[in-house]
């Protein structure tokens, strides 16, 4: 028994030495502990609206002093925007950019250390400039119609019933809702369930309408139109130039259309380009640049031809 004490004391030390290496020193008071350990997990986030998310997130250590919250915006640095109270775990932030996307980080922290952090990534939303979805029992008062067709209500879509080659036309002006301080967004207008019967399927279009500065005055404007031709499935693309009216044809496609279908139509300033989508499929894209001091400041969209054409909601949004 005396021969085995020394061994028996030597792997006593070696089992109390092993245990201590690998036991996780997660004491926030200690410099040397794993930051990790002891910080904040679970971070969540929830999309309140377009201007404000609010973040939530756990805490199993309690010997801290509070929680530091960063942020940052893309690919740009973090800033601390907030700090709280140790008994506090969720913020809400407020003020944000719709269209853009943060990420957020969260970490406790002591009178002496800081823990590790534990961040999420949020997409936001790109930003609704103007929609308009027909829930009313009129049509709203700050759109204008012509006279060569009947404009109603019917079950929560925009109805245009046109006589025998009448071109019936809506127009809505969003002036207010596109201030020309609104830097480069890029432009998106969607008019989903767009229906149409009759004893000819008729032509419709969908146009972005601009308003052009110059001199220190409005001196002119345009409409960048998509015209679908639904009897020969073609589409073609114009400009128009306005008082006196003057077409200019950009280009024209096929394409196979059915009685009910999606619009998009956006422009990317970016790259100075147009699309149109049908039913989320891209169709086309036409590089076109917009003169300097052109803003856009209207939503278009028409029907031709004896038929009965109903559009569901019509949406502008920009990032």
């Amino acid at each position: 028994m005396k021969k085995l004490l020394p061994f028996i004391l030597l792997m006593t030390c070696v089992f109390l030495l092993t245990t201590c290496e690998e036991r996780e020193r997660s004491n926030p008071v200690d410099f040397n502990a794993d930051p990790d350990a002891w910080a904040p997990s679970n971070l969540q986030a929830e999309l309140i609206n377009d201007s404000e998310i609010k973040l939530t997130w756990t805490q199993e250590e309690e010997r801290i002093s509070g929680f530091k919250i960063g942020r940052k915006a893309g690919s740009g640095s973090f800033t601390q925007i907030a700090e709280v109270d140790a008994d506090v775990t969720e913020y809400t932030d407020t003020g944000l950019n719709c269209g853009t996307d943060y990420t957020y980080r969260v970490q406790a922290f002591t009178d002496d250390n800081e823990s590790g952090y534990v961040e999420i990534t949020v997409y936001t939303p790109i930003c609704l400039i103007f929609q308009e979805d027909f829930s009313g029992s009129t049509i709203p008062d700050d759109w204008s119609t012509s006279t060569y067709a009947d404009f109603y209500i019917e079950n929560g879509r925009l109805t245009i019933e046109g006589d025998d080659d009448g071109y019936i036309h809506s127009a809505s002006t969003v002036g207010g809702a596109l201030p020309t301080s609104i830097s480069d967004p890029d432009l998106t207008i969607e008019i989903w369930d767009i229906y149409f019967t009759g004893d000819q399927t008729p032509n419709i279009s969908i146009a972005l309408g601009t308003s052009l500065y110059e001199n220190g005055e409005w001196t002119n404007w345009r409409r960048y139109h998509f015209f679908i031709n639904t009897n020969e499935n073609t589409y073609s693309f114009y400009k128009l130039i306005g008082d006196p009216y003057t077409w200019e044809h950009l280009f024209s496609g096929t394409y196979s259309l059915s009685d009910n279908m999606d619009m998009r139509l956006k422009y990317n300033h970016s790259t100075s380009t147009f699309h149109l989508y049908i039913d989320d499929e891209l169709l086309t894209s036409y590089g076109y640049s917009l003169e300097d001091g052109e803003v856009f400041d209207e939503i278009v969209v028409a029907g031709q031809m004896e038929s009965k054409t109903q559009f569901d909601n019509i949406e502008l949004t920009g990032k």
